[in-house]
């Protein structure tokens, strides 16, 4: 992805490619993308993509503040010729750890 989509990212919350490191303090968020041709009879006419952020904190209430900030830094904006529309979001609660977690998938043509 492009940095300016993660610069917007660390706008809100610290923000790691893929995996995370072991042991980082609360709260965080990692994204992952993936990216495919879109085929014409000329050749390839662009790419299609989807990129998830997933976002971890220590209680839904501060993974849904974050979510709406992190979805208001990037849902309709451009970026570098990529424009991300929000897709969905799902939530989950893992009371027994204390975290909560959010997951926001963006689709995008570019």
């Amino acid at each position: 992805m492009t940095t300016s989509i993660i610069a917007s990212i660390q706008r809100v919350l610290k923000v790691f490619p893929g995996d995370v490191p072991e042991n980082v303090p609360l709260p965080y968020a990692f994204y992952t993308s993936t990216r495919s041709a879109i085929h014409t009879k000329d050749g390839i006419a662009g790419y299609e993509g989807t990129m998830s952020v997933g976002i971890v904190a220590e209680s839904k209430v501060a993974v849904d503040t974050l979510a709406k900030r992190v979805v208001a830094e990037l849902n309709g904006k451009s970026f570098d010729g990529i424009t991300l529309l929000l897709a969905d979001i799902s939530d989950s609660e893992y009371t027994e750890v204390g975290l909560s977690t959010s997951e926001l998938t963006f689709n995008y043509i570019e």
